[in-house]
C-alpha cells in the first residue's frame, strides 16, 4: 500500500538535508553529473516548449523549483505543485532569490489530485515524477495532466527505461515497493506509457533520449571515484557536454536513426515524450 504522507515526509527531509539537484535528482551523484542531466533535460524541454512568454505552465511535482523558477524567469506564468510542504517552501525562497516570484505560484498538492480548474494550462510538465509512483498512481497523474491541459496544449514527460541494460543492474530498481523511509522507485516501459497516453486520445512523440549521456555515466560507475582528480573532473564535464550535444543533435540518415533507436532501447536511461491534446 502506497503511503502518500510517508512519501511527502521523505522528500521533505531530502530538501532539508541536501542541495537542490541532489534532493530532487540522484542523491549521491556528484554535482557535475546531476548538472549534466539537468542540461540534457532542460535543453530538450525548451526545444519542445517553444515560445513561453505569458504561457500558463504547470510543473507537476516541481520539487524545489529546479525547472519552475528558470521558466518563470523566461516570462512564463508558472504554477508549481508538490506533495512536500518543505519542497514548496524551498521553491518559494528560490523564486525570491531569482526575483521571479510574480511569475510563479507554488502549491502543496498531489500529482494526481491538484484541485486546479479544468483545461487551465497551455503546457503540463511531468518530469521525473512517474518513476516514483506505483502503477495506479502513474495513471492517475497522467489523467490529471490530461484534465489540466487545454485543447492543442502539450504534456511534456520524462520516463525512465525498463529495457535499459544499465538500469536493470541498479539495486533500487529491482523491487518496486515503498520503503519504510517513504521512498518509492520503479522502472517503466516507455512504450506502455505511450500506449496509455494514446488511449486518452493524445498524439504522442518520442522527442529524445539521453543515450550518450547514459553510456558515459554508467562507464564512470565502474571507476573508483578516488582515482578521479579535479583536473579529470573538468575533462569529464567537457565530455558530458559533448555527449549531450550528440543527444540533442540527431541529424542523420533514417537508416542510422533506426539503428540509434535500437541502441536507445538497450542503453538510454531516460526518454523525453511529448503528448499533444487534439
Amino acid at each position: 500500500m502506497y503511503n502518500t504522507n510517508k512519501a511527502a515526509q521523505y522528500w521533505g527531509k531530502r530538501i532539508k538535508n541536501f542541495n537542490l539537484q541532489s534532493a530532487v535528482l540522484s542523491l549521491f551523484l556528484p554535482t557535475y553529473l546531476n548538472g549534466a542531466y539537468c542540461t540534457w533535460e532542460f535543453k530538450t524541454l525548451k526545444k519542445t516548449l517553444g515560445k513561453i512568454k505569458n504561457k500558463k505552465i504547470i510543473d507537476i511535482a516541481c520539487g524545489g523549483g529546479r525547472v519552475s523558477v528558470p521558466l518563470a524567469k523566461m516570462g512564463a506564468q508558472v504554477t508549481g505543485i508538490d506533495i512536500s510542504q518543505e519542497m514548496i517552501h524551498y521553491a518559494n525562497e528560490y523564486a525570491k532569490k531569482n526575483s521571479c516570484s510574480s511569475n510563479v505560484n507554488f502549491i502543496v498538492a498531489s500529482a494526481w489530485d491538484t484541485k486546479l480548474p479544468l483545461h487551465s494550462f497551455d503546457k503540463v510538465l511531468l518530469l521525473g515524477i512517474l518513476e516514483h509512483l506505483p502503477t495506479e498512481y502513474k495513471k492517475l497523474a497522467i489523467k490529471e495532466a490530461y484534465r489540466l491541459v487545454r485543447r492543442k496544449g502539450t504534456i511534456h514527460i520524462v520516463v525512465n527505461n525498463k529495457k535499459s541494460i544499465f538500469l536493470n543492474l541498479v539495486e533500487k530498481w529491482k523491487k518496486p515497493t515503498q520503503r519504510k523511509s517513504g521512498y518509492y522507485s520503479s522502472l517503466m516501459d516507455p512504450h506502455q506509457i505511450i500506449a496509455y497516453l494514446k488511449s486518452l486520445n493524445l498524439k504522442v512523440s518520442i522527442i529524445n533520449s539521453n543515450l550518450h549521456y547514459s553510456i558515459l555515466l554508467h562507464a564512470l560507475d565502474r571507476i573508483n571515484p578516488r582515482l578521479i582528480s579535479k583536473s579529470d573532473i573538468n575533462k569529464i564535464s567537457d565530455l558530458f557536454e559533448h555527449c549531450i550535444d550528440l543527444d540533442m543533435n540527431k541529424t542523420m540518415p533514417k537508416s542510422t536513426l533506426r539503428q540509434q533507436a535500437s541502441l536507445e532501447e538497450k542503453f538510454a536511461d531516460q526518454y523525453f515524450l511529448l503528448a499533444t491534446k487534439t
